[in-house]
């Protein structure tokens, strides 16, 4: 298998410009090394433009994300670390792509929260409580 035909998930810390020296943030990004994204990560950059912000409003109205929330999100990460390429590529169990898809959604929303935002899929997502 060529490196070209590896999907590679990195987190990389960045300072934004306009920021407070020594404040980064941290983004995920996914790309194909030496090639423009698929067109399966392009439609889940699609998708994720579109549910993260209606699970951002839902926390809003909830008074922003609790304990609970929080939880989910952490274990969003790990389910993301031991099969993510359910997420990425389909496959897996009946709606199992759908839940991946759903609480990454939710994920992200939570870490919009966070001071700074978060960055993904070339997308800023940043909400006050």
């Amino acid at each position: 298998m060529k490196s070209a035909d590896i999907t590679v998930l990195k987190t990389v810390e960045e300072t934004r410009p306009g920021s407070s020296p020594g404040a980064a943030t941290k983004s995920l990004g996914v790309s194909r090394e030496g090639s423009s994204p698929s067109p399966s990560t392009s439609n889940l950059t699609m998708m994720m433009q579109l549910a993260v912000p209606l699970w951002i409003q839902r926390l809003k109205d909830k008074g922003g994300p609790d304990a609970e929330d929080q939880k989910k999100a952490q274990e969003t990460s790990d389910i993301l670390g031991e099969r993510g390429d359910i997420l990425l590529h389909g496959g897996g169990k009946k709606g199992e792509c759908a839940d991946q898809f759903n609480r990454t959604a939710h994920a992200i929303a939570v870490l919009a929260f966070v001071p700074g935002g978060v960055e993904v899929f070339g997308q800023h997502f940043e909400e006050k409580a």
